[in-house]
């Protein structure tokens, strides 16, 4: 009788430790499949969307300034000629200046249908407000100090790592697009390709001639003291 209790108490407990051991392995499984964010770049992606961009034009005078004007120009050009432009005054103000912003968006090339004329609440002192969209490249919001980064045990990336440096370069990007395509590449000049058609059939390897592609067409040496002198930088 003793023999048989002992034998189940050892059964039950060997049962017990098991069912623990097996908790513990899908703990184990479930916390290995759970991705965590180990950098800037993965807590705070870079995203594309449209977004809008807005000039305000001083509506205290009778009519636009030297100053204005060159500003409404480049505004207007760099709308460029697909882009709708709505050109808003207040409501509490005449419309004189808002009438002069739109020809003078005309005559940078956008196309009259395109500029849409509206207004919004504001007295006589408020801007006249000319608005295009854009495509723009942003993050999240910084500032997220939810978690006291001194309180963690796994050394984990604290919520707002990475945040400043994504907007930077969000910030930076001349063509938001790059982000979703890559670039397209210039094709090559034909004095290069006839160059290097002459090197690969094999006359200058023959006569044991350098087939390397000089920088320097004068002549003179190609070292770095040089490389600098009077050479167009590289365009990004």
């Amino acid at each position: 009788m003793t023999n048989t209790t002992t034998s189940l108490r050892l059964a039950l407990l060997s049962s017990v430790i098991a069912i623990g051991l097996a908790g513990c392995t899908m703990e184990e499984r479930a916390l290995e499949h759970e991705y965590v964010a180990n950098s800037g770049s993965e807590q705070y992606p870079i995203h594309v969307a449209d977004g809008p961009v807005t000039l305000n034009v001083a509506n205290k005078g009778g009519s636009l300034t030297p100053a204005q004007i060159n500003a409404v120009s480049g505004f207007a050009r760099k709308a460029g000629h697909t882009t709708p432009i709505t050109i808003s005054h207040p409501s509490g103000a005449s419309a004189r200046i808002a009438h002069e912003v739109a020809n003078l968006v005309a005559q940078n090339g956008v196309p009259s249908n395109l500029i849409r004329m509206s207004h919004h609440a504001g007295s006589g002192s408020s801007p006249v407000k000319i608005t295009y969209s854009q495509q723009r490249a942003k993050t999240d919001e910084c500032g997220d100090w939810s978690r006291d980064v001194t309180e963690t045990r796994l050394n984990e990336l604290a919520t707002n790592h990475g945040c400043a440096v994504q907007s930077n370069i969000a910030a930076m990007v001349d063509d938001p697009n790059d982000f979703l395509r890559p670039k397209e590449v210039d094709p090559a000049t034909a004095a290069s390709r006839l160059s290097n058609l002459h090197k690969l059939d094999g006359s200058e390897l023959e006569q044991g001639q350098d087939t390397s592609t000089s920088s320097n067409p004068t002549g003179g040496s190609g070292g770095a003291n040089s490389a600098g002198s009077g050479s167009p930088s590289d365009t990004l």
